[in-house]
């Protein structure tokens, strides 16, 4: 199904034979905007956990990002960090921490005057820790690295050059989520260089 929807975009966005015939007539003009450059962002990941009492609820992760490209491809490496909340009571408790990292590819399909709308793929791992404390004994669990990965669609506010502002609907796929796949948003400021 991903495949036929791939195949379908890469259909609409090609030129038709008489443009690129024009196109290949016109002499090559120095785009500014096809230059090399460097990224940088602060985001906020909001991703749709299942919690201990079985419901699902929304959970912030603080992430930061570093990339590089050229129009109208980006590539970004990306680390989030989380402590999630201590549960439990004062005979046993536990504090879940879990951190990962993500090699996205960001792909502009055309960009208008306010906004660029954008595909994305990433992969990567992802790795938990979780302390108890049982009375006076403590114990830490480290859990291996598992793989990861996700799509993405969002849009990147045009305009703003060197300020980066987009907002992106991702679905992403580990071993250990609950729920599996899990729904996310993903709200980024940073900038170009």
């Amino acid at each position: 199904m991903i495949w036929l929807f791939f195949v379908v975009s890469l259909n609409t966005l090609a030129p038709s034979p008489a443009r690129a015939a024009e196109a290949v007539s016109q002499p090559l003009a120095e785009d500014p905007k096809d230059e090399f450059r460097w990224a940088f962002s602060l985001a906020a990941d909001v991703r749709w956990e299942r919690i201990s009492d079985q419901s699902v609820e929304p959970r912030a992760l603080p992430s930061v990002a570093l990339g590089w490209g050229v129009r109208p491809w980006l590539f970004l490496g990306e680390y989030s960090y989380d402590e999630a909340e201590s549960e439990g009571s004062a005979i046993l408790n536990i504090r879940r921490r879990s951190r990962s990292i993500l090699f996205w590819g960001q792909y502009q399909v055309w960009e208008l005057r306010r906004l660029t709308p954008f595909f994305s793929g990433g992969l990567g791992a992802r790795q938990e820790k979780v302390d108890s404390v049982l009375y006076s004994e403590s114990r830490t669990d480290e859990g291996r690295w598992l793989d990861q990965y996700g799509v993405g669609l969002g849009l990147r506010f045009s305009g703003l050059d060197p300020l980066w502002l987009s907002l992106e609907g991702r679905v992403l796929f580990c071993g250990d989520f609950e729920p599996n796949p899990q729904f996310g948003t993903y709200l980024r400021l940073g900038f170009f260089f």
